[in-house]
């Protein structure tokens, strides 16, 4: 009865030696997956870091484009007001040398 009890005893730590095997192979398979999770973060933020920068020099110039195209197109609605302006001065100085046309032959007529 004691060689059976120390059989089954040999067997019991045969089966918790291997199970300990098991479980530090397993552990040492978590500490490597987490390794390689730590890098995977550290790649996905560098990543992302860089996404960032891209993004807001991105839209720095874009904002930069657009102040140019509006300065641009106050300047282009400057020069057409001038320019109507212009035409108008022109257009009233017509219509009174026209007049004053009209009011000297009106005034030889008579």
């Amino acid at each position: 009865m004691e060689e059976e009890w120390c059989n089954q005893k040999e067997e019991e730590i045969k089966l918790l030696t291997q199970q300990n095997a098991d479980l530090q192979v397993h552990n040492f398979s978590l500490q490597e997956l987490a390794q390689q999770t730590d890098k995977e973060k550290a790649q996905f933020k560098k990543e992302e870091k860089k996404a960032r920068k891209e993004a807001e020099e991105r839209e720095k110039n874009e904002k930069k484009e657009n102040e140019k195209r509006e300065k641009e197109e106050l300047k282009r609605q400057k020069k057409e007001r001038k320019e109507n302006e212009k035409r108008e001065k022109e257009e009233v100085k017509r219509q009174k040398k026209e007049k004053k046309l009209m009011e000297k032959r009106e005034k030889e007529r008579t």
